[in-house]
């Protein structure tokens, strides 16, 4: 878990497992520390 003092970036995978859970401002992944979403601004 991260502590935001020693932050690295990592690879993120996409979880195909969970891709029909999809959105159009967030998609699932999994890090280095287990599944995850990976959000971004959604202008609409």
């Amino acid at each position: 878990m991260s502590d935001g003092t020693a932050d690295e970036p990592h690879p993120l995978r996409l979880d195909e497992s969970r891709i029909r859970e999809a959105d159009e401002a967030w998609i699932p992944v999994i890090t280095p520390e287990g599944p995850a979403v990976l959000m971004w601004h959604n202008s609409d």
